[in-house]
């Protein structure tokens, strides 16, 4: 259960990287069953095309934070212009 709870999305170039290329904070849509949403912008994927490190840390209202996900962002290059 994450009631009272936030999440951030982070992705760095890689792993040992200082620097976030991307934060987001996600909507908590189901806090009794855990259910959160992204919500990413077209200038949020304006990024090079290449993997990403990414996660995902819960802030508990106790001050706690725990990351929950942990994986690759992978940004893919696309041909169609608009």
């Amino acid at each position: 259960m994450i009631l009272n709870s936030t999440a951030k999305f982070t992705a760095r170039k890689d792993e040992a990287s200082e620097e976030a290329i991307l934060t987001k904070d996600l909507i908590i849509t189901d806090p009794s069953n855990g259910k959160m949403q992204l919500a990413l912008t077209p200038d949020d994927t304006a990024l090079t095309p290449q993997s990403y490190a990414a996660d995902i840390e819960l802030s508990f209202p106790d001050g706690q934070a725990k990351t929950v996900w942990k994986s690759q962002f992978v940004v893919k290059w696309d041909a169609t212009r608009s």
